[in-house]
């Protein structure tokens, strides 16, 4: 067992994410901000982002689905799941 792995649950049980999990509900609010805005070359650039490698592998670890002007993610249960595996 490494050294953070206990702390790991104990941020679970109190709710609180780690730095990694953090960024990422933050970038995934960022492409959501971008996905639902109106202005057309903001949207042109989301779609850009959207074909890149790293929002691919983002998304495929958080299973988010992206349905009519909402990107859905829960880091929360993603970050539950890694805690009790």
């Amino acid at each position: 067992m490494r050294m953070w792995d206990s702390v790991k649950e104990i941020q679970m049980y109190c709710e609180r994410l780690d730095l990694v999990r953090i960024l990422h509900k933050h970038s995934f609010n960022f492409f959501n901000t971008l996905f639902q805005t109106h202005n057309c070359i903001i949207r042109e650039c989301f779609w850009w982002i959207r074909k890149g490698k790293q929002f691919h592998d983002l998304c495929n670890e958080y299973d988010v689905a992206i349905t009519n002007n909402f990107l859905y993610h829960d880091v929360y249960a993603r970050f539950a799941t890694l805690c009790s595996g």
